[in-house]
């Protein structure tokens, strides 16, 4: 019985020595597919601390900024006036009949 046992076990480990050579292989695939997922975020973590340290961008407040002391001269040409012509401040209604 022991000498049938020792038989097995010995089979087994020289069968299962004869996987080693696929497995190291397999190790070392998941090794390199390992070592570019790493690169890939140390990549992503550089790329993402860049960003952090950027200046923000206010974009709502790119826009030009409209002077209340900026005067238009508008012309009238034609229209319908009412009271003093010569008015230092003159308001227009502007509609659209279509």
């Amino acid at each position: 019985m022991k000498k049938t046992m020792l038989s097995l076990f010995i089979g087994l480990f020289l069968f299962s020595c004869s996987d080693l050579k696929t497995l190291s292989e397999d190790v070392k695939k998941v090794k390199q597919d390992q070592s570019l997922i790493i690169q890939k975020l140390n990549s992503l973590e550089k790329k993402m601390a860049d960003v952090a340290k950027a200046p923000p961008s206010n974009k709502k407040n790119d826009k030009p900024k409209a002077d209340p002391n900026k005067v238009y001269d508008i012309a009238d040409a034609g229209s319908i006036t009412f009271g003093n012509p010569n008015a230092p401040v003159t308001l227009i209604k502007w509609t659209d009949f279509q």
